[in-house]
């Protein structure tokens, strides 16, 4: 293989860690840590946005992730009891992205229940 190698220009700079838009790495981080601490299925059924994505002038990231539950006890069960669930993971997401961007990130996630009768 390597001598039907031939020099050509690189595609990507070398300072290019993936070709993944930073939002899809957010949302996937984001399932991954649900998939970790919730039940199997559960994280499957969420649906993610990025609401809001601003990089400031230090370079700090602030990202706030709505999570749309289908049923308000899907969303009892993320928030967690007094909220423990939901700080785990927001915290262990927010961790992730500053290792994988490189810089201070600061992460908000808001839960959006849909009105069911659960």
């Amino acid at each position: 293989m390597l001598a039907a190698a031939r020099p050509k220009k690189w595609i990507y700079n070398s300072s290019v860690v993936t070709d993944q838009h930073p939002y899809d790495i957010a949302i996937s981080l984001l399932r991954e840590k649900l998939l970790d601490l919730l039940d199997k299925e559960l994280p499957y059924t969420l649906k993610y946005s990025i609401r809001h994505w601003n990089v400031d002038i230090n370079g700090s990231l602030d990202v706030i992730i709505a999570i749309d539950c289908q049923k308000a006890f899907t969303a009892r069960i993320v928030v967690g009891t007094g909220g423990r669930t939901v700080t785990q993971i927001a915290r262990d997401t927010e961790q992730e992205l500053r290792n994988i961007f490189r810089s201070e990130v600061r992460l908000r996630l808001i839960i959006e229940p849909n009105i069911d009768k659960s």
